[in-house]
């Protein structure tokens, strides 16, 4: 499914953290889930980010958001989690052993 303003993959990143820290990646590939509510709609995301040469791969959860009047997907999540993909797997497995979340 097709969701205008959402650009497809790979596509170039630019992030600019609090601290003035710039950061560049490729997000090469992401899982969706459309929520909807009264409000407007969400678009769900989870995405594996490629750092630079080396760099180790990042994951970052985010959504996009669209009020039912719009056409366009825009980026909602401001500050969002994007961190290394080690770390996330790590907090992951502790929310699965806690019963936060179901493997």
């Amino acid at each position: 499914m097709s969701y205008p303003g959402v650009r497809p993959l790979p596509k170039s990143l630019i992030e600019t953290f609090p601290n003035g820290h710039r950061a560049k990646g490729r997000i090469v590939e992401r899982v969706k889930l459309r929520s909807s509510s009264k409000g407007g709609d969400y678009l769900m995301v989870i995405e594996n980010i490629k750092g630079p040469g080396d760099h180790q791969n990042t994951i970052r959860f985010g959504y996009y958001r669209k009020e039912k009047k719009e056409k366009l997907w825009r980026w909602g999540s401001q500050t969002t989690y994007h961190f290394r993909k080690s770390y996330t797997e790590k907090i992951l497995r502790k929310a699965i052993a806690k019963r936060f979340l179901k493997a």
